[in-house]
């Protein structure tokens, strides 16, 4: 999902080659990019109830650069452990994570250096063993925020950010300020 930027004024800066308003453009870009990053972070905690820490691993921005004049909010489709969710806590019935019960579910502590931590695991039979990790499905909820964060903001924060970089580096450029 990336951010289409309908700019006259930059096209015609662009096709001069003015090298400035090429750097501006990159660095507006990826100050865009990474706020929009930030909103949909944010949006997608708020709808799922899920941590924004593993949020924020699943979704990258893809910086601008020289040869790729565009940034891009990537969604990673990895669901999310239960226990990274947020708001873990051992019930009768099972598990409750960032607000979503799972009946049958329970909370395990590793006690072996190699791999110390907890987890949130089910039987995946009705022996002791083998067990699985329960996960959290994110991927289409955050694919839907990120898409309407960019139609809603994105142009918005272009049109802020491009004019006040490129006054900034022109006056830097022509030693003033």
């Amino acid at each position: 999902m990336g951010l289409k930027i309908d700019d006259r004024e930059f096209r015609s800066l662009w096709e001069r080659g003015d090298a400035i308003a090429v750097k501006s453009a990159i660095w507006a870009l990826n100050r865009v990019g990474r706020r929009l990053r930030t909103r949909s972070v944010r949006g997608i905690a708020r709808q799922t109830g899920i941590a924004q820490k593993a949020i924020r691993r699943r979704v990258r921005a893809r910086p601008a650069s020289r040869r790729r004049i565009r940034v891009s909010l990537v969604v990673y489709s990895r669901p999310v452990a239960a226990v990274h969710a947020g708001r873990v806590r051992q019930t009768r019935s099972g598990v409750t994570a960032a607000g979503r019960q799972l009946p049958g579910a329970f909370i395990i502590e590793a006690q072996h250096r190699m791999a110390p931590g907890r987890a949130v695991v089910k039987r995946k039979t009705r022996a002791r063993l083998p067990l699985r990790t329960e996960t959290l499905e994110i991927h289409k909820t955050a694919v839907e925020v990120v898409q309407k964060v960019i139609d809603r903001a994105g142009q918005q924060l272009w049109a802020v950010e491009f004019p006040r970089i490129l006054s900034y580096n022109l006056k830097r450029s022509a030693g003033i300020g």
